[in-house]
């Protein structure tokens, strides 16, 4: 499996991943064995902790694109004020709500023309914007949803589209709770307390307190729900002893820069510290980060067996965690196609398709099921819902011409294919399906020319072709064939 990431958050328990599948069940059928193609998955992620003035920084805010982030901002009014962007227009018209925030702790620079606060824009849908009418200048809001990032010209304008927002305090009671901490960090995390003008130095500030972490922890967990388990969690961590507790954070943010690089076995390491600070029987932070980590690198090594162990032991501590439920669907799915138990392995892939309705690899699969049984109708079906995603997949294009020529359309055939082609110029399936569709309509010549095509890209399963019945004699007896065995 290429690709794989783990990208935790800075949550005492909330450990959220995204894996991205990549099995056989993505091949390209033709008459000849089927080959494997790799596929991106959009990730979906449990809330991340991250600073306001971090994430609202362009080179910052592209590490969170598609990723749900919980932050903290201090309120400042509701409208759009002096900006007139068609940018934000366009978010209104659309049913939006606008409000204005900075970073909590700042007292925000005004604009010399307006006089207004110079502040970033957060955008929250009408119909979740009751706590922003409540809501008076200083206070301190906890807000869930995702940066995007909106261009003019050569500029980039960073717009955070919140999910939903709540009241978590004031002004005056966040220095309150804030300032010991601050008092007692480096040097080098003071820059979280410059003013919002000085950007270079709060580009730089990615720091946040373990105090603040758990406090924002514990929050969402009141505002979202979470289970006893996490509640227990919760508060334990805050009884800890403040040196401990820090620790504790500061390895789960460990944890989660290393997954950020892809690199799960010092995640995993990371998390096996926190074991050992914190034995505690109850202890579920790290546990959860274990499981969640071992549970990826099985899947990864093809040993999907352990990994649906692994996922199981994170249900345990969290059994809401759907990256677990949809890795347990995915891994039963696969070991099912491997089983050739077809119908086993659609159901679940359903499974995975009932968490994530836009997952690629789940839609494959279920059509690489179908094309195994040879049912080259639900194929088309089921690949162009991925192409309803994803026009341009070259997979689901070369497999839905290789279905069209399996019921003899071959028009059609050839239209997906060439556009495979076009996708992939250098992969050999879509020419050796070209080639067969050819022969069957009788112009050996042409079957001939593709079939050149396909060998000069690496095709070499001459034998194959030559043995297949579906293909007319005379073109399986042509002495031609021959010149591309080498």
């Amino acid at each position: 499996m290429k690709n794989t990431k783990l990208l935790p958050a800075v949550l005492l328990i909330g450990i959220a991943v995204s894996i991205s599948y990549t099995t056989e069940t993505q091949g390209v059928m033709s008459l000849t064995p089927p080959e494997t193609t790799v596929s991106k998955e959009i990730p979906q992620q449990e809330a991340k902790i991250v600073l306001f003035a971090k994430v609202m920084e362009p080179a910052f805010a592209e590490d969170y694109i598609n990723i749900d982030i919980t932050t903290e901002v201090q309120f400042v009014a509701t409208g759009k004020g002096s900006m007139c962007s068609h940018i934000i227009n366009n978010y209104v018209e659309k049913k939006y709500i606008v409000f204005r925030a900075i970073p909590p702790g700042q007292s925000g620079e005004k604009n010399p023309l307006s006089g207004e606060v110079m502040a970033q824009y957060i955008m929250i849908p009408k119909d979740k914007s009751d706590s922003i009418f409540s809501a008076k200048t200083g206070d301190i809001l906890t807000v869930f949803g995702r940066p995007t990032i909106e261009k003019t010209g050569d500029s980039k304008d960073v717009i955070f589209i919140a999910t939903s927002a709540y009241k978590t305090g004031t002004e005056t009671q966040h220095k309150a709770q804030t300032q010991p901490i601050l008092e007692n960090q480096p040097k080098t995390s003071q820059s979280s307390q410059q003013t919002q003008g000085d950007k270079k130095k709060t580009s730089v500030s990615t720091d946040i307190s373990s105090d603040t972490a758990v406090r924002l922890e514990r929050e969402r967990a009141l505002a979202q729900g979470v289970s006893k388990k996490q509640q227990k969690e919760i508060k334990r961590i805050l009884a800890m002893d403040k040196s401990k507790r820090q620790q504790i954070v500061s390895l789960v943010s460990k944890a989660e820069n290393a997954a950020s690089k892809q690199d799960i076995n010092s995640a995993l390491q990371a998390y096996k510290e926190i074991l050992e600070i914190d034995p505690d029987p109850d202890s579920l932070t790290a546990k959860h980060g274990i499981a969640m980590c071992e549970g990826i690198i099985a899947f990864h090594d093809k040993d999907y067996k352990s990994a649906i162990i692994s996922f199981k032991k994170v249900l345990e501590i969290n059994p809401d965690n759907l990256t677990a439920k949809q890795s347990i669907a995915m891994c039963e799915g696969i070991i099912a196609f491997h089983d050739k138990d077809y119908k086993s392995a659609i159901i679940s892939y359903k499974k995975v398709l009932d968490i994530d309705p836009d997952s690629l690899t789940a839609k494959r699969g279920i059509a690489m099921c179908a094309f195994n049984d040879k049912d080259y109708k639900s194929v088309i079906i089921s690949y162009k819902k991925v192409l309803d995603i994803a026009p341009e997949d070259f997979a689901a294009n070369a497999n839905i011409g290789g279905a069209y020529l399996g019921l003899h359309e071959f028009d059609l055939a050839f239209q997906y294919l060439n556009k495979a082609t076009l996708i992939n110029p250098e992969r050999p399936e879509p020419y050796v399906n070209m080639s067969c569709a050819h022969a069957m309509k009788g112009d050996k010549d042409r079957a001939f020319r593709s079939l050149q095509k396909a060998v000069d890209r690496g095709y070499k399963n001459i034998e194959h072709i030559k043995n297949d019945t579906d293909l007319p004699e005379d073109f399986r007896n042509d002495p031609r064939l021959n010149n591309f065995i080498k």
